[in-house]
């Protein structure tokens, strides 16, 4: 994981020890930072007034073009709709997505929101034959729900073997692949 910046609550922390004399080693121990961002902010803290604490300096680089409200946007479209593409979310938002490539929107979704593509799962349509088949044997069988458990097949359904170009769709790693917005239906 990368350096965070310090929080202001932080930052005053450190330089009240600092004022009490606390040595930088007891220092580093409580707050669990490194000795060169002790003493680089009590440098920076040595110029200001004992009541200011310094501030960030801009950093340099480039600023996102994606911002993080917009991530949000994106993150709340597609968990509703996990079959957008980055092609259908810019043309949907021609204003925020504007400057934006196609290419980042998707860097956006894997990267920064860990929605990543995945290939959606196939499940089998029933037909209303399987259906008035399923019904029949329900009726005639009246059974306690232990009794259902034990029941893996009770119709007869095709499977497909060799697979195709398959519909892909933005799921979390940690979430069902079978939910049903997460498989695609199909029928024979």
């Amino acid at each position: 994981m990368g350096p965070t910046q310090l929080s202001d609550v932080e930052k005053a922390h450190i330089l009240a020890l600092r004022e009490e004399n606390v040595p930088v080693s007891e220092i580093m121990r409580r707050t669990g930072r490194g000795r060169s961002t002790i003493l680089r902010l009590c440098k920076e803290a040595r110029d200001l007034s004992p009541t200011v604490v310094p501030q960030y300096k801009k950093r340099p680089g480039r600023k996102r073009k994606v911002s993080q409200l917009t991530d949000k946007l994106l993150k709340l479209v597609v968990t509703r709709n996990p079959r957008l593409t980055a092609k259908e979310l810019k043309s949907m938002y021609p204003e925020l997505l504007k400057d934006v490539a196609i290419r980042k929107v998707q860097h956006c979704l894997k990267h920064h929101l860990d929605l990543r593509s995945r290939v959606a799962a196939l499940k089998p349509l029933p037909t209303d034959k399987m259906r008035r088949k399923r019904l029949t044997f329900a009726k005639q069988h009246n059974w306690s729900v232990e009794q259902w458990k034990g029941v893996l097949w009770f119709d007869e359904s095709n499977f497909r073997v060799v697979t195709s170009h398959r519909l892909r769709v933005r799921r979390p790693l940690k979430r069902n692949r079978y939910d049903p917005r997460h498989t695609i239906s199909y029928c024979y």
